[in-house]
């Protein structure tokens, strides 16, 4: 969701000059994955204003990655190249297609049956495989009912995650379904749907499987110009069957501006037979006017921890950045 021009909007007509979090992955997780992991931030700085509007990462091998904007239906070919420790030595765009028919993106997974790519459009709820050479439409998955007649307007499909061995996608809409309740706020959390679509393989359609309920967390201050929001904006499918879900929250906390949350929360819907996902906090942090909406697996670091891409959705007062996470074992 691009709520950066909307706010620089906003923000012009005050008396003070502003202050400065689908996605998919086609690496696995740790080893040590049984032990629980935190993520500790090792890296952040700004990119390259152009493209803006970045919404979502996807890894397609080596260090580059695709993601999405969600302006003008483009689909961007980055080249981000991290050092050892986590430092970014560079992050740029190094080629970009237009996707046919489309308008508001905001997710993106690479098909590693296939080298292709799939993409959620926030406009009308749609899941669309696409050529990343050409930009043509090679494939639709048809996506229950609900999603379509329910979502409410700019809270759809943010994410999604295709597994390592391409035969599970999952998305998630942002906030919670008109027929499910109210959407997230100042006193609770919203319940989305995460959708498991599942295939045989190359090539075969995927089907709708498995929903899971998620409660996302609420939202922490008050409005602005109307707006305030907490959603689940990323997902990450990790190799043992588990998903990292990153959340973005966007509140006034102060008399003057809003700023962004980002959190990142492990769930397990192989083992987890609870009515609602059981959640643990994997990362939490307030990032100004980082607006993180992307997140993928990147390459290991040196002292052995796997590392986490997240890049911002900026434009206006939102900053366009990059963050590097370090997953770690808690002990």
């Amino acid at each position: 969701m691009a709520f950066a021009t909307y706010l620089w909007r906003t923000l012009l007509s005050l008396p003070v000059a502003a202050l400065v979090v689908g996605c998919a992955t086609t690496g696995g997780c740790p080893p040590e994955a049984e032990v629980p992991l935190v993520a500790e931030a090792v890296f952040e700085k700004d990119r390259d204003p152009r493209p803006e509007g970045l919404s979502d990462l996807t890894a397609i091998g080596g260090n580059r990655y695709f993601s999405v904007d969600d302006r003008g239906g483009m689909l961007h070919e980055l080249e981000i190249v991290l050092g050892g420790s986590g430092a970014v030595r560079r992050c740029k765009a190094v080629r970009g297609v237009r996707l046919e028919g489309r308008t508001d993106l905001e997710g993106c997974a690479f098909d590693p049956l296939d080298g292709r790519v799939w993409v959620t459009d926030e406009h009308d709820t749609s899941i669309r495989q696409f050529d990343p050479a050409t930009g043509e439409e090679t494939a639709e998955v048809q996506v229950p009912d609900v999603f379509g007649r329910y979502a409410v307007r700019n809270r759809s499909f943010e994410s999604i995650a295709i597994t390592l061995d391409g035969l599970r996608m999952y998305v998630a809409n942002e906030d919670t379904l008109a027929c499910d309740g109210a959407g997230a706020n100042r006193k609770s959390g919203g319940v989305v749907r995460i959708q498991e679509f599942t295939r045989t393989g190359k090539g075969a359609p995927w089907t709708a499987a498995r929903q899971f309920r998620y409660r996302t967390e609420k939202v922490g201050g008050g409005e602005f110009a109307g707006v305030a929001v907490s959603g689940v904006v990323a997902l990450i499918a990790a190799e043992d069957g588990s998903l990292l879900v990153l959340e973005r929250e966007m509140s006034k906390k102060n008399p003057l501006f809003p700023s962004f949350r980002a959190r990142l929360f492990e769930v397990r819907p192989d083992a987890d037979r609870s009515d609602e996902l059981a959640k643990r906090v994997v990362w939490d942090r307030d990032t100004m006017f980082a607006n993180y909406e992307g997140a993928c697996f990147g390459p290991r670091l040196k002292d052995g921890s796997r590392s986490i891409i997240l890049v911002s959705d900026g434009g206006g007062p939102a900053k366009e950045r990059v963050l590097v996470l370090a997953l770690r074992p808690t002990r």
